[in-house]
Formats: C-alpha cells, structure tokens, sequence
C-alpha cells in the first residue's frame, strides 16, 4: 500500500512495447517505483560497524523492502539494531485485518543478516494469517539475538507459525516471546520449526 509507506519518494513510468506473431506492437505504461533506502530505516548503511537502525514498527517492516534489494542485488546479508522499544500495537489495523507481514517473506527467500535487538522488545505485534509460516521472522538464516517480543498476537491456519520466527536455519540466541502463538503443526512461542538451527539462552511464555 503505497499511501502507508512514506520511502515511496519518487515514480517514474516505462514504456512496454509487445510484438504478436503478426507483427503487430502493443505499447502499454507500467509505473515503476524506485525505493530511496535512506528513508527505510532511522540511520546507518547496513554493515557491521554501522547496522540499520530500527526506531519504530513501519521501520521494522521496511526490512521487506531491503530484502528484494538485495536479493535482486546478490547481496543479501546486512545488519540491522532497535535503537529503543517498539510499540506494533497499530499492526492490528494493518493489510485488511491480517497485520504485520512477516520478515523476509516478501523476497520468498526468507530472511539473511544479523538482527541485534540491543535489549529493547517489541510489543504489542499483531499477525493474522489463512495459512501457515507466520512469525515476526518467516524462515531465518540469520542470526537474531538479545530481542524480546511481548504481549504478541500471532496466529495461521496451518503449518510454522511462531512467535519470533515460522523456521530457523541460522542462530538464536538471548530473546524471548511472550503473548498468544496458535496454528497447526510445528507451533513454537519462539519458533515454529527449528531446520538444523540453534536457539540459546531463550525462552517463551507465550500461550
């Protein structure tokens, strides 16, 4: 939804040009959008000295942006810190009822990079789905440490859902969840299904 994203800066339009076996052209105008990464996130450049600073919930879900960048770019590990505690409570108006959309499962590769919470939570996160892989996270190969999620909402109709992540392939470690997490199969308050990952020093109280 272009209206609820404020990083929509600037649109320009293509000219399409189709030719039919017959020899006949088409022309048609497509817009195409161009994403100004500095208006993403709070600060920072993405590396590890200097990681995306995360200040408020539309900022959180703005690592969907990043990711198709950087999947169409080959270079898909960045780095990104809460700079404080984030309040998700308005995610409930989100997507017609269906909340936050989950991280990386906007570029179907789910999520790499190193996600730091600096000790800060995330509260209030709302989600909401028909089908299954639902969690703040939807399948990690990263490492996501020292973050808390409290009073979430989380919920699918079938398989890998969890709270702070729907599958973990990479690292967990120092977070927790607390709140409401239900669907099918593989239903974790932390992480739905663990894929040959590690998860440490973590914990879920969650319903």
């Amino acid at each position: 939804n272009v209206s609820e994203a404020s990083l929509w800066d600037e649109e320009y339009v293509i000219k399409l040009e189709v030719e039919d076996e017959k020899g006949k052209i088409s022309t048609g105008y497509s817009p195409l959008v161009v994403i100004d990464r500095k208006n993403l996130f709070a600060g920072g450049s993405g590396n590890a000295t200097d990681p995306y600073k995360i200040s408020n919930c539309r900022q959180l879900q703005n690592i969907n942006y990043e990711s198709m960048i950087l999947r169409a770019e080959q270079n898909q590990w960045e780095n990104w810190i809460l700079s404080n505690d984030i309040d998700c409570s308005k995610t409930v108006e989100w997507n017609n009822g269906k909340g936050f959309i989950p991280i990386g499962s906007s570029n179907l590769a789910g999520f790499y990079g190193d996600f730091h919470g600096n000790g800060h939570s995330i509260k209030n996160l709302f989600i909401n789905s028909s089908g299954g892989n639902v969690g703040l996270f939807w399948y990690s190969v990263g490492n996501i440490s020292n973050v808390g999620l409290e009073n979430i909402s989380i919920s699918g109709k079938t398989n890998n859902i969890g709270g702070l992540a729907a599958g973990n392939y990479g690292e967990v470690s120092n977070s927790f969840s607390t709140g409401m997490v239900s669907g099918g199969n593989f239903v974790g308050g932390l992480v739905g299904h663990n894929y040959y990952g590690v998860i440490s020093n973590s914990y879920s109280t969650a319903n």
